[in-house]
């Protein structure tokens, strides 16, 4: 565990250095599909697969702008059932993991998403390997190519089933104190 510590923080440093500098030049703008190519796919493959095991919390996507997925994180199969491998094997990759109910609503967001709309904390369901329906919450930024046209974008899911849970469970002492959601908002 020191170790890849270590290579993280070394990485992070040689990154910040190579960022910082390039950044400067005002005749090469630096964007962040550019740094990420440049910087973060060349990394020592010990370092980048480390990142990979890293068990991060949500669902992380990076998708360039005719629809291609370039990227996926193994949270993916930890909150989906699916893998990253099935991700990739996807033709409507997110769309295909969405539930039928919130397919229209996710197609919208990545239509604008492709042209440089960025949006947070937007819910919808998705049915899992298992069949499960799970409530999750998208977000979204572009990253820009040096023209400043979307060129990709990014999106994290994360899960809010607890929220959800919340939600239904105050929905229902509402209904028994006799509140409606109209009175508990004023």
């Amino acid at each position: 565990m020191a170790k890849v510590k270590t290579m993280q923080n070394s990485m992070k440093r040689t990154l910040g250095r190579r960022f910082s500098r390039r950044r400067r030049t005002p005749e090469s703008p630096i964007t962040s599909a550019d740094w990420f190519a440049d910087h973060c796919l060349r990394l020592e493959p010990a370092w980048f697969s480390s990142v990979q095991r890293t068990r991060v919390p949500d669902w992380e996507s990076w998708i360039q702008s005719d629809g291609k997925l370039i990227w996926v994180n193994p949270a993916v199969e930890r909150l989906t059932g699916f893998s990253v491998t099935d991700c990739f094997q996807m033709s409507e990759y997110p769309i295909e993991l969405v539930d039928a109910p919130d397919k229209e609503q996710i197609r919208q967001i990545l239509l604008g998403a492709v042209t440089g709309s960025s949006g947070n904390d937007v819910e919808f369901r998705v049915m899992t390997k298992t069949g499960n329906v799970m409530w999750f919450a998208v977000s979204w930024q572009p990253l820009m190519d040096p023209d400043g046209k979307a060129s990709s974008f990014r999106m994290s899911m994360r899960d809010i089933a607890d929220r959800k849970r919340m939600e239904q469970g105050l929905h229902k002492a509402m209904i028994r104190l006799g509140i409606s959601a109209d009175q508990f908002r004023t």
